[in-house]
């Protein structure tokens, strides 16, 4: 069914008016509804349907917060780049949270999920950022939709990780006396020289 500015416009208002409703299951539906509806979406609409979303990430349902996260991995594909800084620490705090949890495996899932579909319009540190993580969460608590998060990225992603951790390492190293240096192997070393063998 197509909808015309009007038709979208009484649709979000009334989405947007359930959502905080009492009754979880009308706030899934309507978290899961604004998802649908983003691409049609104006841009004060947007930033509001963003807001909602993100905000929807500290409901106590997991299955409302499971579907806030789905909806804002859509909405990511049309936000700006403040918009999209925001909704990428949003879900890497969740997901960093959620490793001290065993009992959120579903909600962990989707935020990595979204966190892979965005991964491909972060800038070099968020990137960086996010691999460090997955690496951290790989250590401590291995899963595999973790696993295939790290294993589907592709060359070049992992190359502009390498680089900036290379940057990291100089500038560290410019502040660090040589016997400090000498020392100075952490895990960083090993995942980018792996990947350097991989690569080649």
């Amino acid at each position: 069914m197509k909808l015309n500015g009007v038709q979208v416009n009484v649709l979000f208002s009334c989405l947007t008016d359930r959502a905080k409703d009492n009754n979880k299951d009308i706030r899934q539906s309507c978290a899961k509804a604004i998802g649908y509806l983003s691409r049609k979406l104006n841009e004060k609409q947007i930033d509001y349907a963003f807001q909602y979303l993100v905000n929807g990430l500290k409901d106590e349902d997991k299955y409302v917060c499971k579907s806030c996260i789905e909806s804002l991995e859509v909405l990511s594909a049309i936000l700006n780049p403040i918009q999209l800084e925001e909704v990428f620490k949003v879900l890497l705090n969740v997901s960093k949270n959620l490793m001290k949890s065993y009992n959120s495996q579903q909600k962990d899932s989707e935020c990595i999920k979204a966190l892979q579909a965005i991964s491909v319009k972060l800038n070099d540190h968020q990137l960086y950022l996010l691999v460090e993580h997955l690496l951290e969460k790989a250590k401590h608590r291995p899963t595999v939709y973790t696993y295939n998060a790290l294993s589907e990225m592709s060359k070049d992603m992992w190359k502009r990780v390498i680089i900036t951790v290379l940057k990291k390492e100089e500038n560290q190293n410019k502040l660090m006396n040589k016997d400090s240096q000498t020392k100075k192997w952490n895990y960083w070393h090993l995942v980018y020289f792996w990947l350097i063998l991989v690569f080649n």
